[in-house]
C-alpha cells in the first residue's frame, strides 16, 4: 500500500483545526476577563472543568471512538463542538459586562453553565485530535515510518505556529471588535 499521497489536504485541515482551536482558548479567556471586570478566576474555573473533563471522559470517548465509525464519531464531536462554542459566545455576549462597583454581582451563565460548556467544548476539541490525527495518520501512513515521522514533525510545527499566531489574531479581533 501507499501512503496518502495529498498531504497538503491534511495539513490544511490540521492547520484550520489547530488554529480555531488556539482561537477558542484566547477567545475564552478575553471574553470572561471582559465580562467579569478582568477577574482571572472565572477563567481559571472554565479552564479548570475543561482539564478535569478531558481527565475522566476521555478513556471512556477512547473506548467508544474504538468501537464506532470515526466519520460518525467525528461528525457528533463536530457537531457538540459547534453547540458548545456558540452557546459560550452567544451567552458571552449577552451576559454584559458586570458593573466595576458590584463585582460580586456574577451572572448566573458565568457562574454555572460557562464552565459546563466550556468542558463540553474541551472534550470535544480533544475528541476530534484523538479520532483524527492520532488514527487516520497511522491508517494514511500505510506503515511508512517515515512518511509517518514527517508528517507528525509537520503537524507539530503547525501546532506551534498555530500556538504562536492565533492568540496574537484573536487579541487583535477583540481589541478591534470590543
Amino acid at each position: 500500500a501507499v501512503p496518502f499521497q495529498s498531504r497538503w489536504l491534511l495539513y490544511v485541515m490540521h492547520f484550520c483545526f489547530a488554529f480555531v482551536s488556539r482561537m477558542w482558548d484566547m477567545g475564552v479567556v478575553l471574553l470572561v476577563a471582559d465580562l467579569t471586570n478582568n477577574s482571572l478566576f472565572f477563567v481559571a474555573l472554565a479552564n479548570l472543568f475543561g482539564s478535569l473533563a478531558i481527565t475522566f471522559l476521555m478513556p471512556s470517548i477512547g473506548r467508544y471512538l474504538d468501537t464506532t465509525d470515526r466519520l460518525e464519531s467525528t461528525s457528533k464531536a463536530l457537531f457538540l463542538k459547534v453547540l458548545a462554542v456558540s452557546v459560550v459566545y452567544v451567552g458571552c455576549a449577552g451576559t454584559g459586562s458586570v458593573p466595576r462597583e458590584d463585582a460580586d454581582d456574577i451572572p448566573f451563565f458565568i457562574m454555572y453553565v460557562l464552565p459546563i460548556f466550556c468542558a463540553i467544548a474541551a472534550v470535544t476539541f480533544k475528541t476530534i485530535t484523538t479520532a483524527v490525527e492520532k488514527d487516520w495518520i497511522v491508517v494514511l501512513s500505510a506503515k511508512d515510518t517515515a512518511w509517518l515521522a514527517e508528517t507528525n514533525s509537520v503537524m507539530t510545527q503547525i501546532d506551534l505556529g498555530c500556538s504562536s499566531v492565533a492568540p496574537a489574531v484573536t487579541g487583535f479581533l477583540f481589541g478591534t471588535f470590543t
